[in-house]
């Protein structure tokens, strides 16, 4: 399974994007009473999952 539909998958309420300049990156929709979208971005697949899973814990707290 190619690492963006393994993202997508494992994340379905963020949108996950592979530019042409090789960055990651992961938009989830505003959450928590914050009005804005989060936006995350990284180097590899797996610094992203690792981004989205702490943002998440903190959206949860």
């Amino acid at each position: 399974m190619d690492p963006r539909h393994a993202l997508r998958e494992e994340f379905p309420r963020w949108s996950i994007v592979h530019s042409d300049a090789g960055r990651w990156w992961g938009f989830h929709p505003p959450a928590g009473g914050n009005p804005d979208r989060i936006d995350l971005d990284a180097d590899t697949p797996d610094d992203l999952r690792t981004k989205i899973l702490a943002k998440q814990r903190e959206i949860e707290e």
